[in-house]
């Protein structure tokens, strides 16, 4: 780090700038960091800088960001995995606070934020008018959510088009079931918002998904593990319905059962557009696998399908098995960990032929053993 700071010390013109590590256990120590710093207070027309290294330490973000500030004309910003703590998140916003022309932040996967440093960068996050893109993966609980989004509205930050919002995996905070609104109210405002990522934010409210019916210019969403259930179904549905760009949707690990998920994805067959959709252990069992079979018809561009572990039987097997031959454009369908017996496996790579990927491996009966990316 310390040879490329004093190679691009005086690369004035330097634009782009993507320093990636081979070594994710090593952190950038503060005099690496610290040359870094003198050489970026150079580089006045930097527009995107690419930080893959942690700093388990706030001293080297601290001078990072001072010889970032001098980089007005900023646009792009990734610090994401960076192992930052909530406070030196906080003094990075407050010495980037001239930095107003950046339209991409990921800072995702860095120390989660309390409700007191959430508010403060918020406050930062409000003045950034033109950003479109903003990635905070890991980083906020629902009320915190809640506090950035309030600042952002407030601020004028509206034209956001890719937000990702998820909280951390395993945090169960229900807290006030208003907070979950207050970040869909955002999201409302923002109208060319093409892509949300809300996971294991719990959504206690059918607000939140009335609030999402308004942003028609969704093309991604993922609400993964936010606690819907057969109270949520009708609410969902009516969203669904209204979503009619949607490519993209994650549904998966929400508890709605057979009937529940049958409404759910009738609704669907307004989304023509669909690409991948997600409902692994939704607990749609056969009801919900017939109403799938019935909606395949209505999704021609329809290429990725993730049924995994919904208790699905013999006769939602045999549903989807025979409209498998006239989806033209599915090109794999994972559907392991279900209950439909060998011969029913069986009829199922029969009907998908040499076209579709059916995901049937050994052990597609038994207890499921979780990869990284399914936890």
């Amino acid at each position: 780090v310390i040879r490329i700071a004093q190679g691009i010390s005086h690369c004035t013109t330097l634009k782009e700038l993507t320093v990636l590590s081979d070594d994710h256990f090593e952190s950038l120590s503060s005099t690496a960091a610290e040359a870094l710093s003198r050489s970026l207070s150079n580089c006045t027309n930097l527009e995107a800088l690419v930080l893959d290294m942690a700093m388990e330490e706030d001293g080297p973000v601290l001078e990072i960001a001072e010889g970032l500030k001098h980089c007005l004309n900023l646009q792009a910003l990734d610090l994401s995995g960076a192992g930052m703590s909530q406070e030196a998140l906080v003094s990075l916003g407050e010495k980037l606070n001239g930095c107003t022309r950046l339209d991409r932040l990921d800072l995702s996967r860095n120390q989660r934020l309390d409700v007191s440093a959430a508010r403060r960068f918020g406050a930062w996050l409000g003045g950034l008018k033109r950003l479109k893109t903003l990635e905070l993966d890991q980083l906020l609980g629902s009320e915190e959510a809640a506090l950035v989004a309030r600042s952002c509205m407030k601020g004028g930050c509206t034209r956001v088009e890719e937000l990702v919002l998820n909280s951390r995996p395993g945090r169960w905070d229900p807290g006030d079931p208003t907070h979950v609104v207050e970040v869909a109210a955002w999201a409302g405002v923002c109208p060319r918002l093409r892509a949300l990522s809300f996971n294991h934010h719990p959504i206690q409210t059918e607000a939140f998904l009335n609030q999402i019916r308004s942003c028609g210019t969704l093309r991604e969403l993922s609400l993964q593990a936010c606690s819907l259930t057969q109270a949520s179904r009708f609410a969902l549905a009516r969203m669904l319905a209204a979503l009619t760009h949607l490519t993209h949707l994650n549904l998966s690990h929400n508890l709605i059962l057979g009937p529940g998920m049958a409404v759910v994805i009738g609704a669907l067959g307004y989304c023509s557009g669909l690409v991948r959709v997600d409902l692994r252990r939704t607990g749609m069992e056969d009801e919900g696998a017939t109403a799938m079979g019935q909606v395949l018809g209505k999704l021609p561009a329809l290429r990725l399908l993730v049924l995994k572990g919904c208790g699905i039987g013999s006769s939602g097997g045999d549903m989807i098995a025979r409209v498998l031959p006239g989806c033209s454009r599915l090109e794999e369908l994972r559907i392991r960990w279900n209950v439909m017996g060998p011969n029913m496996e069986q009829k199922l790579l029969r009907a998908a032929g040499s076209q579709i990927s059916v995901d049937l491996e050994e052990g597609a009966l038994g207890e499921p053993e979780f990869t990284s990316e399914e936890e």
